[in-house]
């Protein structure tokens, strides 16, 4: 069995891992010049909600799924 860090490499993490670079955070990428951010705004809203509909789906067919493999068992004095 492997046990691997957050970052992903095996631990023991080796003696040259810099820390500083792993925690440092990309610069922004700017938007392109002239881009309307409204109508990309309202598509990924749509695409968010459709999104939040999927994962309730899924989840409500686990847990159907749970409830249909659970057995009770009553037992009776």
């Amino acid at each position: 069995m492997t046990t691997t860090s957050l970052c992903g490499l095996p631990l023991p993490l080796p003696a040259t891992f810099d820390f500083a670079a792993y925690m440092t955070t990309p610069p922004e990428v700017p938007a392109p010049v002239g881009m309307n951010l409204a109508p990309k705004n309202a598509r990924n809203l749509v695409i968010e909600r459709t999104n939040c509909g999927y994962v309730q789906q899924l989840r409500s067919a686990r847990l159907q799924s749970l409830w249909s493999n659970m057995y009770i068992v009553v037992y009776f004095r």
